[in-house]
């Protein structure tokens, strides 16, 4: 007989003490693409990105690389863009490029067995591209009104401005679009720049999915086998240029929020403190039980949110902390903040708060490990930031090795409050 179930007994509970990654398959083709395969797929799809270093250049504006990516869906020598979007949507077939700051990506999601289709295409966009003029002008058009958009929301203006302060505007995770920059883009420009740092510029490569033998051949004989060249004009990031400016206050008139937000410069994934900076961030404001979202929404009702996070970039990492709050409430909600860090850095977090942002590290880890497509992103980062492959292996067992007095001395060494720039949106004086 089936025994009933009980109710009114909380079920059995335990920690994740660690979840092994699953591996991944590395290729490096005859001519120096980099190639990662996770084949962990049940249903027949997959997801195929090519992914290019963001290549600072003084012969181009930052915006003629944006738009170089952003185009290349806009028409080639033998296709328009409704027939390249048409091929993919008639195999089952979505793409799409993005834009990071440390890469820029062409991405297509479909179905296994129309491989060959999505690859022909994605070779035909990357050796062909013309960037019709009228094309052209339609993306500078709805890119300009898309900004005219976001420039009249103070959380845009603010994320802009806490990049600005943190890094140098002239650097890449410092620049931001503005009007200007689109309309100024020329058309012969972006034929160039295609030219000389997609089409012959070697990229790596990322399938993931359910995948065969055949898939990777094709792949290999579609993308293997051209020659690319590094192109030795690129310029490496600037670390050393450096803002003096502390703070920012951009008026909006008549506006009845302020937007806020605290930054300051953190360390990559790869430095040794890496997982205590994270756990100390996850307690200040990282998750809907954090600090600030304790004493600043919930206590005082300053605002409806407000959060703490790490940024983790290729050459740098950054702390932001951001909420969006009545205008008069303003100064109030950043002495709470700086208040809460105070705390952090003179008092040790009781043990059942610290067991708790643990427990839900590692939970919100192993929820976003769990299709061939998140198990890649996990590796993409491994390869480009250079780190161990046992990374996310020892993930959740070095955020459980830290104590109290841990996250304590790392409040005190890297959020010193001292060093933190402002920027502040909003009808203040």
């Amino acid at each position: 007989m089936q025994e009933l179930l009980q109710r009114n007994i909380a079920p059995k509970f335990q920690t994740i003490k660690q979840i092994l990654l699953p591996p991944a398959s590395k290729k490096t083709f005859q001519n120096g693409i980099e190639a990662i395969f996770v084949n962990t797929g049940i249903q027949d799809i997959l997801k195929l990105e090519l992914s290019f270093k963001n290549i600072v250049s003084t012969d181009y504006t930052k915006a003629t690389a944006q738009f170089a990516f952003k185009m290349l869906t806009e028409g080639t020598m033998q296709y328009n863009s409704h027939a390249i979007s048409e091929h993919f949507d008639q195999h089952g077939g979505f793409i799409e490029t993005t834009q990071g700051m440390d890469n820029s990506s062409i991405v297509v999601y479909g179905l296994s067995k129309y491989i060959h289709q999505y690859v022909f295409m994605l070779n035909e966009m990357l050796t062909n591209s013309t960037f019709p003029a009228n094309e052209l002008q339609t993306a500078k058009d709805i890119a300009i009104q898309n900004l005219k958009l976001n420039n009249e929301k103070n959380s845009f203006l603010a994320s802009k401005a806490i990049r600005k302060l943190l890094f140098h505007e002239t650097h890449p995770y410092g620049f931001v679009l503005e009007e200007s920059d689109i309309a100024n883009i020329k058309q012969d420009e972006l034929v160039s720049y295609h030219n000389t740092f997609i089409k012959n510029q070697p990229f790596s490569l990322q399938l993931s999915g359910k995948i065969n033998d055949e898939t990777l051949q094709i792949i290999e004989n579609t993308f293997g086998t051209t020659q690319k060249y590094y192109n030795n004009n690129a310029v490496l990031i600037d670390n050393e240029t450096k803002n003096t400016i502390t703070n920012t206050l951009i008026k909006r008139p008549k506006a009845l929020q302020s937007s806020i937000r605290l930054g300051k410069k953190m360390l990559t994934r790869g430095h040794e403190d890496y997982h205590k900076i994270l756990l100390t961030n996850e307690i200040l404001g990282g998750y809907f039980g954090s600090r600030l979202m304790k004493n600043i929404r919930e206590e005082k009702g300053l605002t409806y949110g407000i959060s703490s996070s790490i940024v983790a970039l290729k050459e740098e990492a950054y702390l932001v902390i951001g909420a969006d709050v009545k205008k008069e409430f303003t100064q109030l909600t950043i002495d709470e903040i700086k208040k809460e860090i105070r705390i952090l850095q003179t008092q040790l977090v009781p043990s059942d708060e610290l067991e708790t942002v643990k427990n839900y590290l590692a939970g919100a880890f192993a929820g976003s490990v769990n299709t061939p497509f998140e198990i890649m992103e996990r590796h993409k980062i491994i390869a480009n930031e250079n780190l161990s492959n046992d990374f996310y292996d020892q993930y959740i067992p070095k955020i459980n090795s830290i104590t109290a007095e841990q996250v304590k001395e790392t409040a005190i060494k890297y959020f010193n409050i001292d060093s933190m720039v402002e920027a502040i949106v909003g009808d203040l004086q």
